[in-house]
């Protein structure tokens, strides 16, 4: 039994590769700085998904440090972050 490869699907299926776009997220924090992360994402849906996640998981470790030591960690010194969905190209 042979085998046969369809070399336009091949094709095809590169070309789309290429042309598909992809998104990054940047986060930015309060204190003025910020993060590229290094996860690409094939739809800007699942980008929001991961930046709202990301954030959200800032903002759970500023309570959880303020709640193992106020005095250390108070929660009004802890930075907020907000993220970005930006377009990558290659």
């Amino acid at each position: 039994m042979m085998i046969y490869f369809e070399l336009p699907r091949l094709k095809e299926y590169k070309w789309r590769m290429k042309v598909m776009a992809r998104y990054k997220v940047l986060i930015h924090y309060s204190d003025g700085s910020s993060e590229e992360e290094d996860e690409i994402f094939t739809s800007i849906t699942d980008a929001e998904e991961y930046g709202s996640y990301m954030c959200s998981c800032c903002s759970e470790g500023a309570e959880i440090m303020e709640l193992s030591n106020p005095g250390d960690y108070p929660l009004e010194d802890a930075a907020s972050a907000e993220y970005e969905v930006i377009k990558i190209n290659d």
